[in-house]
This record gives C-alpha cells, sequence and structure tokens, in this order.
C-alpha cells in the first residue's frame, strides 16, 4: 500500500498503547513527523511534553488520520459533556482526512467544517443543559424511551420555532447513532428507535415566527450611506445587493469577477454548487475601492475579503446597521440584509423576485431553486436605476433665467385635477419669487 514503509500496528495494539498512556496521564493523541515517519503522541493538556509515542510505520498522513481516529472512538468516559467533545473531535478529524486541496475541496470539506461546528452548537447548547437539569451523568441513559420523550417536550418548550427543534432530533439522532457504533453492546433499541423518529408530533403546533427586514427608507440608506472601511461596506452591499451569503463572500476571488458581464461567479454557493450572481455598476465601485487599499499587487486567485469569523463580521454589521438606520436586534445582521434587498424587490417589482432570491421574506417565497439563478442583468439595470435616482442631483424644474422676462408681471395658473376637473385660477406676481 502506498505510504507504508513496515506493518502498520493494529486496531487492537493502538488501543492497548493509548490506555497504557492513560495511565500515565495522557489526556489526548496529536499526530507528527519523524523523518517522515508519522508516529503518534500522547500528551497532556497544558503540558508540552510527551508521555509516550507510538511510531504507525507510514508517510501517508490519510492513513495517520484514520489511525488517530480509532483513538477518537474512544468512550472510556461516558459522561455526556466527555462523549459530546469526542463527537465533535471526530467530525473535525473527519474534514481534515477530506482536506487535499483538489478541485473538490469547498465542495465536500467546506460543509463538513461548517456541519461540524453546527452539530458541536447544538448538541452544547440544547442537550447538555437538559442533561444537567435531569442530572444525566451517563450518556447511556439517553437511550431510555422515558428520557428521550422528556428531551422531545423539553426542546417544544424552550425553542420557538418547530424546524429548528427539528433539526436539533435529526443531529442528536445521529450524534446517539454513532456512540451506538462504537459500543459492542448496541443501546438503541427498537422502543428508542420508535420514539425518535415519531418526534414531528411534538412540534407540529408551532408556528414560524417571521424574522425582520429593513423597510424601504433603510434600504435606500444603506445603499447610498458612507463607510470608512472599503471592505465593511461591499459586505453589505454583496448581501443586500448581490443576496450572498457570508461564506459565500469568504469565498470570493478577484477571478470570479466579471464587470464586462456584470456578474459574479459564486463557486461555494448553497450546498457545494456554483452559481451566477448580479454585479451591478455601484457594487463594482464598491469593490474597487477594496483595491485601492492593498498595499501589494493583486493577483486574479487572491481572495476579495480578508478571512474573519462570521460572528465578528454580523457584530460589525450590526452596528453599521444600528448607526445608518436607527435598529438593532440580534436578527439584524447579515441575513437580514439578504431578507431586505429580496423584500424590497418584491415590493417594487415583484417580477424580479425569483431572480434576486436574497432569502425568503416575509411577504412570498422565491419559487425557482437557489442554483438555477442565471439572469442577472435585468437585476443589474434595476439596482443601478434605483442607484442613479437616489445619488442624481435634484435640478428645479424652471430656472430663474427662464424666469427673468416675466419679472414684476403678474400670471395665472390653472390646475386640474386627476379627473380633469379645473380648479380656480390663482394670481402670482413673479417679482417675489425671482
Amino acid at each position: 500500500m502506498k505510504g507504508l514503509l513496515c506493518a502498520t500496528p493494529s486496531t487492537e495494539d493502538i488501543k492497548k498503547w493509548w490506555e497504557s498512556m492513560k495511565l500515565k496521564g495522557a489526556n489526548y493523541v496529536s499526530i507528527g513527523t519523524e523523518d517522515g515517519i508519522y508516529k503518534l503522541y500522547a500528551r497532556t493538556h497544558g503540558a508540552k511534553q510527551r508521555l509516550g509515542q507510538k511510531s504507525l510505520g507510514t508517510t501517508d498522513k490519510k492513513i495517520a488520520d484514520e489511525a488517530n481516529e480509532i483513538l477518537l472512538m474512544d468512550t472510556s468516559d461516558t459522561s455526556p459533556e466527555a462523549v459530546i467533545f469526542q463527537y465533535c473531535k471526530h467530525k473535525k478529524n473527519m474534514a481534515k482526512i477530506c482536506d487535499d486541496n483538489n478541485e473538490n475541496h469547498f465542495r465536500y470539506v467546506e460543509p463538513r467544517k461548517k456541519t461540524a461546528r453546527t452539530n458541536k452548537s447544538r448538541l452544547e447548547k440544547h442537550l447538555l443543559p437538559f442533561c444537567r437539569m435531569l442530572h444525566i451523568n451517563d450518556v447511556k441513559e439517553l437511550y431510555r424511551r422515558d428520557i428521550v420523550g422528556k428531551f422531545l417536550i423539553y426542546l417544544a418548550e424552550t425553542v420557538a420555532e418547530a424546524e429548528t427543534c427539528r433539526s436539533i432530533v435529526k443531529t442528536t439522532r445521529v450524534f446517539l447513532h454513532w456512540y451506538d457504533m462504537t459500543n459492542t453492546v448496541k443501546l438503541a433499541t427498537p422502543e428508542f428507535e420508535c420514539t425518535i423518529q415519531d418526534y414531528k408530533r411534538f412540534f407540529a403546533h408551532k408556528i414560524p415566527r417571521d424574522k425582520p427586514f429593513l423597510n424601504d427608507e433603510n434600504v435606500r440608506k444603506l445603499i447610498t450611506s458612507e463607510c470608512d472601511i472599503p471592505e465593511l461596506k461591499a459586505r453589505i452591499l454583496a448581501s443586500l445587493v448581490g443576496g450572498l451569503r457570508h461564506n459565500e463572500i469568504n469565498g470570493l476571488r478577484w477571478c470570479d469577477l466579471n464587470e464586462k458581464e456584470g456578474s459574479i461567479k459564486v463557486k461555494k454557493a448553497k450546498g457545494g454548487k456554483t452559481r451566477v450572481s448580479q454585479y451591478p455598476k455601484f457594487l463594482r465601485d464598491a469593490f474597487s475601492e477594496i483595491r485601492h487599499t492593498r498595499h501589494k499587487n493583486i493577483m486574479e486567485g487572491d481572495l476579495v475579503f480578508t478571512r474573519l469569523p462570521y460572528n465578528q463580521i454580523n457584530t460589525r454589521i450590526k452596528e453599521y446597521i444600528q448607526k445608518v438606520c436607527g435598529v438593532n436586534g440580534k436578527n439584524f445582521g447579515s441575513n437580514c440584509l439578504r431578507r431586505s434587498g429580496c423584500h424590497y424587490v418584491y415590493m417594487t417589482r415583484s417580477d424580479l423576485t425569483d431572480k434576486q432570491l436574497g432569502h425568503r421574506n416575509n411577504v412570498s417565497d422565491t419559487t425557482l431553486s437557489y442554483i438555477q439563478h442565471d439572469d442577472f442583468r435585468d437585476l443589474n439595470k434595476y439596482w443601478d436605476n434605483l442607484y442613479n435616482r437616489m445619488t442624481r442631483p435634484k435640478k428645479p424644474i424652471v430656472s430663474e433665467a427662464d424666469l427673468a422676462p416675466y419679472a414684476d408681471k403678474i400670471i395665472r395658473i390653472q390646475a386640474t385635477t386627476e379627473k380633469n376637473s379645473p380648479i380656480p385660477n390663482v394670481e402670482v406676481r413673479l417679482s417675489s419669487m425671482l
């Protein structure tokens, strides 16, 4: 087999070595190389020294990761906190195995990383508090039918939306099935499966609450506002006008921006697929401002935006929205911009709503698939016309030079209503107006 220099230790050998290391106080395992050979190192948290090492006899990192995964599946500590920690570590390790920087890198690796973060958040936010509330110290108790029923009732009482409840149950079910696979005696009984599969009836009464969006006036304020940070303004316009998600914006490269056609090629779209987004002129100008702030030559393959965590970016966007629009709240972030852009298009040009695809809004759902959107020219024209109307200086209908010949003269002004019924004449002396 490629990468093997000698016989790789068996699963039993690796587990026996790890058991002996745990007796010495080891808490976790790291992978390292010496002369190109991968080895496992037993370590303790907060200490730099190694308590022991195990040679894997291979130069292939994938084989080393698979060997390390065996130890990540260890379940000697059966408390919910410890098992959830092992599960999250396992999910991250699986993402690292797929991270080989090939052409399908963003399609397979990034969704795995995002799923690992989502699963960790759901389990720590909902399952752990439930275990603490019932004083559950052994994860095996979660397989009892009465405990599963109590967990479903707990979610129904504490989580607002039904769809979120269902997502949490699915994540918990996958987690428990993973733990069940690590045991010689199966814990998932038919009663457990029957109870957890019937979870939808617990959330049937829940009505999804509408998420807020910015009104038309606030949308126009954001489009015409001035910002000292070019990257922040470009991010806001990319979400509001282009309908791009946070990960899609982070993955943009300069070669994806087609100024000639007025389109953006989104390679990291939802589902790991590729789509095309609108790219109006004033959005191009916002991206050009980013170029002026860079102090080095920009290559076509370089990232447009600096990679920052979602929470950090979302906090800055919330602060900017509060400053410009005067509204604040946990839902007024980057996703709110996408909903607001879609809602604004719907209220002014409902025929373009499906092409905007900003987000599900409170008025209408888009009927096209997210990946089907490829007609960007109509939206470019729509957004550019809107921007020009808001930024074009207003000119008087009649100038003073035009009225000069009529100075000191009295003229009659006659107007009509919408039904062409005359209104009494009004006499005006123009000398007072000049």
